[in-house]
């Protein structure tokens, strides 16, 4: 299965480190699941509003690097949100072009996600989501 949003970086089994398989929004949460080659097999999920770090939740995928894990995990995120970050737990020693690359940036602006969505599934498009939020990331599309 191709995945849907992915990070720019690859990692050593050549697919992206961060693959997003499926977003879905309802009530105020958001739900994600996809794979990863992360450190320990942690995948972190952050809720911003403009440059404000407003939630963040953690989960496990089901195997840390070098080897590629599935993860699945959901949050409630505010009405005010505007972007979500998908990435990996940063070492002090992590690069910040690397930490960029590892990481897929979903605009909730532009993703179709409203505050009274029930059930809906967000379909962000190319350039709305991608590593680090610039541009150049690796939106893929779904099989």
């Amino acid at each position: 299965m191709c995945a849907r949003l992915s990070s720019s970086r690859l990692a050593s089994d050549g697919r992206p480190v961060i693959e997003v398989e499926s977003v879905r929004f309802d009530s105020g949460s958001v739900f994600l699941a996809g794979t990863a080659v992360t450190f320990e097999g942690t995948v972190r999920l952050c809720s911003y509003i403009g440059e404000e770090l407003v939630t963040v939740s953690h989960c496990q995928a089901s195997a840390g690097g070098p080897r590629r894990g599935q993860w699945s995990m959901s949050m409630v995120i505010p009405s005010a949100a505007d972007r979500l970050v998908v990435g990996q737990v940063e070492m002090e020693e992590t690069r910040p072009e690397v930490a960029r690359g590892d990481r897929v940036v979903i605009d909730l602006r532009r993703a179709g996600r409203r505050a009274d969505d029930q059930g809906s599934e967000g379909r962000p498009q190319a350039g709305e989501v991608n590593g680090g939020g610039e541009p150049g990331g690796r939106p893929q599309a779904a099989s």
